[in-house]
C-alpha cells in the first residue's frame, strides 16, 4: 500500500523442537514500527519441495489511538457479557 517498511525472514532449517514453521517473514512499517504483514510456511511435504503456506496476515488502514473510552478495555464492562468466575 505504498508505505515503507523492513522485512525480516526467520527459517528453521530443520524440523524440530518447539517451531510450528519452517520459514516466517515479517513485515514491519517503518512509521509506525508496527507489524504490518505476516506470512508462515509449513516445511515441504517431501524432500526438496515447495514449503506451503501456513497463514498469512496483511493490516491495512491501521488507526493508532483512535480515542476509544477506558471502559472499552474493562473486562467487568456489563456490555461484553463475560461469563462470572
Amino acid at each position: 500500500n505504498g508505505r515503507s517498511c523492513s522485512m525480516f525472514e526467520i527459517v528453521h532449517p530443520v524440523q524440530e523442537g518447539p517451531y510450528d514453521f519452517h520459514i516466517a517473514r515479517i513485515a514491519i512499517d517503518d512509521e509506525l514500527n508496527l507489524p504490518i504483514h505476516y506470512e508462515a510456511y509449513r516445511w515441504p511435504s517431501e524432500s526438496g519441495g515447495k514449503p506451503e503456506l501456513l497463514e498469512r496476515y496483511t493490516y491495512t488502514d491501521i488507526v493508532i489511538n483512535p480515542g476509544l473510552p477506558a471502559e472499552t478495555f474493562d473486562p467487568s464492562n456489563p456490555e461484553y457479557d463475560f461469563p462470572k468466575r
